[in-house]
């Protein structure tokens, strides 16, 4: 069922309305239209579901199998349907559908011996890939056009084109993949959640050495965007971020530079150059790039809200909390963010409760009429707000820490203690500079407000010496997530120390 759902959504946002496919009104309608509109709208959304509408439960009922494959065929059918040419793709994305839908039509035709149709169609396939950069149609078609023209119908001039043009792509193509090949090995280390330890950053090294020389020379997309990662893996490892930014630049420029823009490879090196801008604390240059970086991204699509999460973290590394209020209304007022993934709107889920917490402090001043943040309530903060399960020296410290915070804004102290007792065992007992560095500081200074009694001069003397470890550990220079601080511990600790009490206060009490 989920490749047929999957199917289905691509369709019905893309599907023609000139002539008669899936999803389209028809005045025949039949158990295979009436299985896609329920998958559509949502109705059916297992295969328990459908099969007892259609065949009383029992999803191992060869009819419903039957239906299930007539559908799947129906939808394979109605793809090549879609209008290239809508408004609502990008140049990149036409050039994209148009080049694979043609080249599989000039495929059948040659394979039904309409050898002039599919040759026609090829030369107009192929002019485009070499314009996009879709080496394998380049390979492919230019493949089929030398064969044409030297069994066919020999003609040596366009023979010996085709055949050059098919060398230097082959060429280009292992570039590619070795690249690639590459990049994967090194994404593995963050799949299999080792982070930025020696080994990858051995590798990174190893692998920028080896493609150096490809990344200057080829300028396809692919080695772009697996040559540049490799690169950026490279220089982040070290928290070379100066250096990293003018990088994401430079292949910026090579992308801008294209006759067709990859917008979403364009993205990737516009989001890279924004987490180096804030981890720098550099707003201005954030702020130019976040502009640049949205004129090439529609609005309400997933790289939109990616690019605002990230200058979400701009904006509050670099206090300007006031502007960070309006971008979480922006954001969360738009009619996509409903059908964002959960993990993406739990994310802003959090930076919702940051924001109130600025708001308690006094350094953000909103309207009482707004309706985004009226009174915050901890219980439900604390209930709905999920703990990231695969992220536990991560996100997690800062739902934990804010917790905290809340309980002591509004000195319910005990429970305090408990929430201070629960976020201890996310903390090491020895201090090792490696990437939960900063946050196990952080942790041990939450630790010393309930052993001083909630007193703020105690407090601040007895953490001190955490605090002078953080800074000599500054955000720039640890190795961590830049997700990992949603205010940076500098600031979220003088936050603490401002909300504790002029008087101790007893376990007691």
């Amino acid at each position: 069922m989920e490749i047929l759902r999957e199917m289905v959504q691509v369709l019905t946002k893309y599907k023609t309305k000139q002539i008669e496919v899936l999803g389209n009104p028809t005045d025949n309608p039949s158990k295979v239209h009436e299985f896609y509109e329920a998958i559509a709208n949502g109705t059916f959304k297992t295969d328990e579901e459908a099969a007892a509408h259609f065949f009383d439960g029992d999803v191992r009922n060869q009819s419903y199998k039957n239906l299930k494959s007539r559908l799947k065929n129906r939808l394979v059918n109605t793809v090549f349907f879609i209008e290239a040419n809508d408004s609502m793709f990008n140049e990149y994305e036409k050039a994209y559908l148009n080049c694979y839908k043609d080249w599989a039509a000039a495929k059948i035709f040659m394979g039904k011996s309409a050898k002039n149709a599919g040759v026609n169609i090829c030369t107009k396939v192929l002019k485009q890939a070499i314009k996009a950069d879709f080496t394998d149609i380049v390979i492919e078609v230019s493949r089929n056009l030398r064969q044409f023209y030297g069994a066919i119908g020999y003609y040596k001039r366009k023979f010996e084109y085709y055949n050059d043009l098919l060398k230097e792509y082959l060429i280009i193509r292992e570039k590619e993949l070795l690249i690639e090949e590459y990049y994967l090995r090194l994404t593995s280390y963050f799949l299999l959640g080792k982070s930025l330890d020696s080994d990858l950053i051995k590798d990174a090294n190893q692998y920028s050495m080896l493609i150096k020389d490809d990344l200057n020379a080829y300028n396809t997309f692919n080695i772009l965007l697996a040559g540049g990662m490799i690169e950026i893996i490279k220089l982040m490892g070290v928290n070379n971020y100066k250096d990293t930014a003018e990088f994401c630049q430079k292949i910026i420029l090579r992308f801008e530079a294209k006759p067709v823009i990859w917008r979403s490879g364009l993205a990737t090196f516009f989001f890279q150059k924004i987490v180096c801008h804030t981890q720098l604390k550099e707003f201005e240059k954030g702020r130019v790039s976040v502009e640049t970086m949205f004129k090439y991204l529609e609005v309400g699509t997933f790289n939109w809200f990616k690019g605002q999460e990230l200058y979400m973290y701009l904006l509050l590394y670099t206090k300007n909390y006031q502007d960070s209020f309006k971008l979480f209304g922006q954001v969360t007022k738009n009619k996509r963010y409903e059908f964002l993934p959960n993990r993406i709107k739990e994310k802003w889920q959090i930076f919702k409760a940051y924001i109130y917490l600025l708001i308690e402090v006094d350094f953000i001043t909103i309207n009482k009429d707004d309706k985004l943040f009226t009174k915050f309530k901890l219980g439900k903060f604390l209930n709905e707000v999920p703990t990231f399960s695969q992220d536990k020296r991560g996100i997690n410290i800062s739902i934990l820490s804010l917790q905290i915070i809340f309980t002591i804004i509004q000195k319910k102290y005990n429970r305090a203690i408990d929430r201070i007792e629960a976020i201890e065992k996310y903390t090491s007992r020895y201090l090792k500079k490696d990437t939960n560095f900063r946050s196990n500081c952080f942790i041990k200074m939450l630790l010393e407000i309930p052993k001083e009694g909630f007193h703020r001069v105690a407090v601040e003397r007895k953490a001190k010496k955490y605090r002078q470890r953080i800074e000599e550990m500054p955000i720039e220079v640890a190795n961590q997530s830049h997700s990992i601080e949603i205010i940076p511990y500098e600031e979220l600790w003088e936050i603490v120390l401002n909300i504790l009490d002029t008087k101790r206060v007893s376990r007691k009490n």
